[in-house]
């Protein structure tokens, strides 16, 4: 019987990670942008209406209203044999190794990714390609959230089983 308990208090924790020690550091290889963007100030009702999301980035997703976006590029992850599909139905799709948490907790991604037409590679020596993933895709993920200081990290899990992390904050006021 304490086995049991001890592993449902386990599982139910498993989802929640702890705030890192490095946070808003340059952005890594894998993430063209993040939004809400590092050390960025907003309204709740800004964050609501979407208006975090870069004015800069074209194809904003229609419905960006309180969610917390990114846009991956899987090539600087690739792996030799790593070959991922362009949609989820055809294959090993890279987004779903992409995890989100905001001030500890996982948050669920939304359904729609948007793929940019493109393909990133890594090829041996030879120039023969051992590896390949659909171009940059802009994944977000449903946030609501009260006025105070937030962090957030995504998590990308590598095919070898590394996890390679981006950590930053943000700030929403009334």
């Amino acid at each position: 019987m304490l086995i049991l308990a001890s592993f449902v208090v386990t599982a139910c924790h498993s989802n929640r990670v702890e705030k890192p020690e490095t946070l808003n550091q340059p952005l890594p290889a894998f993430l063209s942008f993040v939004a809400p963007a590092p050390r960025t100030e907003y309204s709740v009702e800004e964050y609501n209406q979407g208006q975090h999301y870069p004015k800069d980035v074209f194809g904003a997703p229609k419905d960006t209203e309180h969610r917390i976006c990114t846009e991956f590029i899987g090539t600087p992850l690739l792996e030799p044999g790593d070959f991922f599909a362009l949609y989820p139905d055809e294959g090993e799709f890279f987004p779903d190794r992409v995890s989100a948490y905001v001030d500890g907790e996982e948050v669920a991604k939304d359904e729609v990714i948007e793929t940019i037409l493109g393909e990133g590679q890594l090829q041996d020596k030879d120039g023969k390609v051992i590896a390949a993933a659909p171009g940059p895709q802009r994944i977000c993920w449903v946030v609501p959230l009260k006025a105070g200081e937030h962090w957030a990290m995504i998590a990308v899990e590598k095919t070898s089983g590394e996890i390679v992390r981006y950590s930053w904050t943000f700030e929403l006021t009334d």
